[in-house]
Formats: C-alpha cells, sequence, structure tokens
C-alpha cells in the first residue's frame, strides 16, 4: 500500500460475472491510472477488519440481513457507500430456475432497506434505473465496457453459416417458447447449409437433427467467452420475453456478438429496443415464430447485410464501450471513487465496534436480527453506557 492509497472493498455472496465484469475490471482498469487498492469479499465473509479498511464498500446485488447489517454499521463509520445491481432481483420470475419465494421475500425486504444506506445507486440498465433509484438519492447509470478484441474470431471454412444460441439452463424455456418453432423450420429449409450451435440450454427438439451442437453451460465467465470464441458464429440470437423483469435486464448479449463480429437479431423489446437499430447494427423481431423465421432466413442468405451490421455494431463498441469510455463515465458520475477519504467518525466509537464484532461471529444470527427488526436496543444501550464509564 502507498501513502493517499484509497481502498475500496467490493462484497457480493459469490464470485458472479456481475461482480468481475461490471465493477472489478473497470476498478482494476481505474487502478492504473489512480492510487486504487481494490479487495473482494464474499459477503458472508466481510468482517470487522474490512469495515475498519475500507474507505468505500460496494455491495454488488446484496439482499440478505447480513449485508443490511454490516452496511447499517459502515454508514454509522462514515464510509462511502455504493450499491450495484444489473437485474430486477426483487421481482424474479417464477420460470428462472434460480427462483425461490424465500429469496423473492428477502430480497423485497432488504433489497430497499440496503439501497437506502447507500450513497449511491450504480447500474447500467435505465430500467433499474428508475424503478430501484427511488430508495436512493443518487443514481449512476453507466454501460458496462465491452472491450473489443483486435482480431476477430475466424468462421469456419466448411461453407455453411452458423447460428449461435449462447444462454444458462434458465434460457431453456426462453428457447423453446420464442425460437424452437422458427429454428425447426430453418433447419428443415436449410439443410446441409446452416449449422446451430446451442450453448447452455438443452431443448428437447435438438436430439432430432445432426445440425445441432449442444455445448454444455460454462459459468466461469472467461472460460464461457472462449467457448463463444471458438464457435465462431455468423449469426447470433437473442430472445427475450416482454415482460418486466426481463426488460430490467442488460443488454448483454448485444454487447457480446458485436464485440466477437457476430450478426445480432434480438427481440424488439426493452433493453434491446434501446441501443439496436434495425438492419443497422442489428435485427430486430418480434416475439412471433413466424417472425424469427424471416430474420433468420433473411441473415442466412444476405451476407452483406450480415457484414453491414457487424461492421456498424463494432464500431458503436469501440466509441460508446470501450474500458476508457465506461471509466470516464463512471468517474463523471460517481467521483468520489478515487476523491474519498474515510476520516473516523464519533459515531462508531470503540462500543459499537465491539457489539460489531460480536455479532459478526455469528454472521447475523437469528437473535441479532431480531434485536436489529424490533428496535430491541436497551440491553445493548445498557452495554455501551457501562462500557463508556470506564
Amino acid at each position: 500500500m502507498t501513502k493517499g492509497e484509497q481502498h475500496i472493498l467490493v462484497m457480493c455472496v459469490g464470485m458472479i460475472p456481475s461482480v468481475q465484469v461490471g465493477v472489478l475490471n473497470l476498478l482494476s482498469e481505474l487502478g492504473r491510472l489512480y492510487p486504487l487498492d481494490t479487495r473482494f469479499v464474499l459477503s458472508g465473509k466481510a468482517g470487522l477488519r474490512d469495515l475498519v479498511w475500507a474507505d468505500i464498500i460496494v455491495c454488488v446485488r446484496g439482499y440478505t440481513p447480513w449485508e443490511h447489517f454490516f452496511f447499517e454499521y459502515a454508514a454509522r463509520m462514515g464510509k462511502f457507500l455504493i450499491y450495484y445491481i444489473d437485474d430486477d432481483l426483487m421481482n424474479l420470475p417464477e420460470t428462472v430456475s434460480s427462483y425461490s419465494r424465500a429469496f423473492v421475500l428477502t430480497a423485497r425486504e432488504y433489497i430497499p432497506r440496503i439501497v437506502s444506506k447507500a450513497h449511491v445507486l450504480w447500474t447500467n440498465s435505465p430500467v433499474i434505473a428508475d424503478n430501484y433509484g427511488r430508495y436512493c438519492k443518487r443514481t449512476a447509470c453507466v454501460n458496462a465496457p465491452a472491450p473489443v478484441p483486435e482480431s476477430l474470431p475466424e468462421r469456419k471454412a466448411d461453407g455453411k453459416v452458423s447460428i449461435l444460441f449462447a444462454g444458462s439452463l434458465d434460457h431453456t424455456q426462453i428457447l423453446r417458447d420464442l425460437l424452437e418453432d422458427a429454428l425447426i423450420r430453418v433447419l428443415d429449409r436449410y439443410c446441409g447449409m446452416v449449422s446451430l450451435y446451442i450453448l447452455g440450454a438443452n431443448p428437447g427438439f435438438a436430439k432430432t437433427y445432426p445440425q445441432i451442437k449442444l455445448i454444455p453451460y460454462e459459468p466461469d465467465f472467461q472460460k464461457y467467452r472462449q467457448s463463444v470464441i471458438d464457435i465462431g458464429a455468423d449469426i447470433g440470437l437473442a430472445p427475450l420475453p416482454d415482460a418486466q423483469f426481463f426488460h430490467s435486464k442488460y443488454y448483454n448479449k448485444y454487447l457480446e456478438y458485436s464485440t466477437l463480429g457476430i450478426a445480432g437479431i434480438y427481440s424488439d423489446v426493452l433493453p434491446y429496443s434501446l441501443v439496436v437499430k434495425d438492419c443497422f447494427n442489428g435485427i430486430l423481431t418480434v416475439n412471433t415464430p413466424e417472425a424469427w423465421f424471416d430474420a433468420i432466413c433473411r441473415l442466412v442468405e444476405d451476407e452483406d447485410l450480415r457484414k453491414h451490421v457487424c461492421e456498424n455494431s463494432r464500431l458503436q463498441m469501440e466509441a460508446e464501450f470501450s474500458i476508457d469510455a465506461v471509466c470516464t463515465a463512471l468517474l463523471t458520475q460517481i467521483p468520489e471513487i478515487t476523491d474519498y477519504r474515510y476520516h473516523a467518525t464519533e459515531r462508531f466509537a470503540l462500543p459499537d465496534m465491539l457489539i460489531f464484532s460480536i455479532l459478526s461471529q455469528t454472521r447475523y444470527s437469528r437473535l441479532a436480527q431480531f434485536i436489529q427488526r424490533h428496535k430491541w436496543k436497551v440491553p445493548i444501550r445498557i452495554f455501551q453506557k457501562i462500557f463508556r464509564r470506564h
């Protein structure tokens, strides 16, 4: 550590792509220009040392009682608090495999409380900025970075047009509902002329067609991206239902396809309709089997159109979504990332640190939750008075 170094603590329940791509990559890049020391800690393991060490705390997609408890004490200490979110976690649909009623109820109770403690709500979704911004005084809506590689992936030399659907197991139902009929017709029409790669999802009709290659889902982002690069697809499919939860998602597929020189076809719904201009930097289509069939056929048959949308989307990536552009936008909206310095406050005295340390040993036990929720502070106040007399 060097003198004057800014200490930034990033916390989340897991090392997920939202942490790595949305937050850590940006802070790492800023660390080359400014004296920043960034640490990541799993939320469940964040403790007193992390609390004392940090000048700034970034809570990524936090929704647990412990994260609320940690943020509350951090606020009392005078730390600068940022809450980062890129999904509408309070309205998770039942069709998502990770859905659980307990998760949604917990998220609805604690996310507003955590966000209200933050100085800034940081997101890349204008829809989330509108819906969640009411819980926080400041909102920063910043693009996610999408670095463009120096060279594009090589296309396969088998003379076929390769089509890619990339997602997770959660997207299997979306594939069935929005694309199955259209893809079956495409495979029947262009038998021997197209190859279909399905990464992550596992629809039943895939067993019927030898042109389909299933690739298992890869949770590691870098390995996942390499899998997409290795496919060398010509056309990428990005269907999305027209529903509230999906409106709040980011247009990650547009960034992914654009940076890798893949001509994308996107549902004409939020968020894609915010960034894609039809036949300019992608193809927009309504969510009907006939419309998807027509859009796919159009790109299969028109190589010049594929090249046109790829070139325009790539230019947009370089201008608006480069690391430099996004870092500049981030510092414009949250200058405290490089400017804020923590100064000890009397609001968080030694007794508070001791109480925090004791409660953190049980990672915010049910007793601690009960005390916090029902404002049962008498024993704590008695303890503080006794301690301060000495």
